[in-house]
């Protein structure tokens, strides 16, 4: 319950953005949260790392969804191998 509305918060910027940006920024923003609740000297400024974590890892999941999403259809995936070479 307490990650839908995270959901909706993050997913506007998904839509509106590249999902990539969103994906970086994501990942950024959880290993910023990760080190700041790993050297967090007392428990308040850990709780926050998490926090700021936890956004992080919900931007990179709904960025993940947004870029899924955008896939050409299943017929057309196939296309782009045959001018890579592969």
């Amino acid at each position: 319950m307490l990650v839908l509305p995270m959901y909706v918060a993050l997913g506007a910027p998904s839509a509106a953005l590249p999902a990539f940006h969103v994906l970086v920024a994501g990942v950024v923003t959880l290993a910023a949260g990760s080190a700041l609740a790993g050297a967090g000297p007392t428990l308040s400024v850990v709780i926050v790392g998490r926090l700021i974590g936890g956004a992080g890892a919900g931007a990179t999941v709904i960025a993940v969804f947004a870029a899924a999403t955008a896939l050409p259809p299943r017929r057309r995936r196939g296309a782009g191998r045959c001018w890579a070479g592969r």
